[in-house]
């Protein structure tokens, strides 16, 4: 996999994350806002993936929403091989869907050769592309400076992934 990274959102999507360079990433409802002093061009922000973030941050939205459609694809979210485990969140915390749903694609044809599923997949399902960030009601953001997360827009990928 190669680098990748985003635009910041408190500049409006002016400026890019840049490989080592400080970041922070704001978080909704209240959680607190993540710093890193060294971006790895990864996704990795103070010791948390911003993609497992994101498919946290909605889950309980897209439980409630199953016709949400990814509008990359134009595909509802319910249509995707995790969604019925990641909606059941009373029953199933991230580890019991990431366990769910390795053992389902263990079981299928054409799979033998895959090892595990993980809680990021689903984040970057449903925020990799800008279309399906923009369509959530918690995007991510990234941001140059520690803003509030509701005072800035969502962050767009960077073309130049970090450079």
């Amino acid at each position: 996999m190669g680098c990748f990274s985003w635009m910041f959102a408190d500049t409006d999507n002016e400026e890019n994350l840049k490989y080592g360079h400080e970041f922070y990433v704001p978080q909704p409802n209240g959680l607190p806002t993540l710093h890193d002093t060294f971006y790895d061009c990864y996704g990795h922000c103070d010791g948390a993936d911003i993609y497992d973030l994101v498919a946290s941050w909605n889950r309980e939205y897209l439980a409630k929403h199953p016709e949400h459609i990814l509008p990359a694809s134009g595909q509802k979210v319910s249509g995707r091989r995790w969604y019925k485990y990641y909606a059941d969140y009373e029953n199933y915390s991230e580890s019991d869907v990431c366990m769910k749903v390795t053992q389902e694609i263990r079981q299928n044809p054409g799979y033998e050769d895959y090892y595990g599923f993980d809680w990021r997949e689903i984040g970057i399902a449903i925020a990799c592309e800008d279309k399906n960030n923009a369509a959530l009601p918690y995007p991510i953001k990234v941001c140059k400076y520690n803003v509030p997360y509701e005072s800035v827009g969502l962050s767009l990928g960077d073309d130049a992934q970090g450079c």
